[in-house]
């Protein structure tokens, strides 16, 4: 999705958004993670923006490509156990699955050797972003439907289709915004010292009470054929 490199051209290598696009971007990351908004803030801002705004053609090519290509990021690899440098923290309550033994793993002075890295370089946080990007536009359309209820309520207009829609969508997005949280933080997210498992847990019971997404979608499909039939 080019998200650490928002407003680079595309010929580039970068996603070509504008400054409003990587505002949304920065919104959602950071709601989730404010850790990773700042990486994505500081390559978007502080490095890429100054040599896109001030660089010459061969500047970028020369400091801008080699992180949208791929060149540099973040890689994942194949690490054998014993390894020097690799150690095991301790063992982590977990939310479920707890005969299971997890822990953190610690890199100390790790060298791996590149024949060690696992699929292309730098393509160990793709996944992650799709998951974000798909996080962000489930937010954003369950937060657009609920302005759109509140505004025609304070209009004094019909609204139960359009609070229905939004609850549905609303709920539905925080459970499965908080998975996929859990999915992007691997084993971490499963542990009770991280808050993804507690959002997970709180955002279910979203879908249940004040009408479950059943009776939602009962409701909305009620009002779809009021609005036909007249």
């Amino acid at each position: 999705m080019g998200v650490m490199a928002m407003e680079v051209p595309e010929e580039l290598g970068g996603a070509g958004m504008d400054y409003l696009a990587y505002s949304l971007a920065m919104e959602e990351i950071s709601r989730g993670c404010a850790s990773t908004g700042v990486v994505v803030s500081v390559n978007n801002s502080l490095y890429i923006g100054p040599v896109l705004k001030f660089g010459t053609d061969e500047q970028k090519q020369q400091w801008i490509t080699p992180f949208t290509t791929g060149e540099k990021g973040i890689s994942a690899f194949l690490i054998p156990m014993p390894h020097p440098g690799l150690s095991l923290g301790k063992k982590e309550d977990k939310l479920g699955i707890r005969a299971s033994s997890t822990a953190n793993i610690i890199l100390e002075d790790c060298r791996v050797p590149l024949s060690n890295m696992l699929g292309p370089r730098g393509a160990g946080f793709k996944i992650a972003m799709f998951k974000l990007a798909d996080m962000a536009v489930a937010v954003e359309s369950a937060r657009l439907l609920t302005w759109k209820s509140a505004l025609l309520r304070d209009s004094k207009k019909p609204f139960t289709k359009e609070a229905a829609m939004a609850k549905l969508a609303a709920s539905e997005a925080a459970t499965f915004c908080s998975h996929q949280a859990i999915q992007v933080l691997g084993g971490m997210g499963y542990v009770s010292d991280m808050p993804a498992e507690r959002h997970y847990r709180d955002a279910r019971i979203t879908e249940i009470y004040e009408g479950t997404s059943e009776i939602q979608r009962l409701v909305i499909a009620g009002q779809l054929l009021k609005e036909y039939q007249s």
